[in-house]
């Protein structure tokens, strides 16, 4: 059964949601004060309301009444809303590449010594769990074929 797709992020929405999972469960009134701690310009209440009652009905959050106060809490991790976003962004600028799109990150900003180092550390990690599963997986096939 395939997962249903849910809805992507936008910056605003974006941003709630980072408040949330710090938080682990916030209210209305929570992310309006956080919100407009760090904005020069001020957003109402009633749109930081608007914004979770949307975020509950694409799916991110989830509400649940407490005594006098709604409580918000995420359905889905950041990893999820992040890997959304980057195969959103995959798709439509680099028409699925993964390797144009690394290149251009690459060619296109800068980059470190470091993090070339760490780069390469991680593609070859990459490439031994990538031939680790492989024989693990090419071991599991003979033995169902000997069987």
């Amino acid at each position: 059964m395939s997962e249903k797709k849910i809805h992507n992020l936008s910056a605003g929405n974006f941003e709630i949601m980072k408040l949330v999972w710090e938080k682990g469960e916030v209210t209305v009134k929570d992310v309006f004060e956080a919100v407009n701690q760090a904005r020069d310009d001020q957003i109402g209440i009633s749109s930081v309301k608007v914004q979770m009652n949307r975020l509950v009905k694409y799916g991110w959050l989830k509400r649940q009444k407490k005594e006098k106060n709604f409580y918000y809490s995420a359905l889905h991790g950041k990893d999820k809303a992040v890997g959304a976003m980057v195969g959103d962004l995959k798709a439509r600028a680099f028409n699925g590449s993964n390797l144009n799109m690394v290149k251009y990150l690459l060619e296109d900003t800068s980059i470190s010594k470091e993090e070339i180092a760490a780069l390469r550390g991680l593609l070859d990690n990459y490439h031994k769990e990538q031939h680790e599963y492989r024989s693990v997986f090419s071991k599991q096939n003979d033995r169902r074929r000997d069987s």
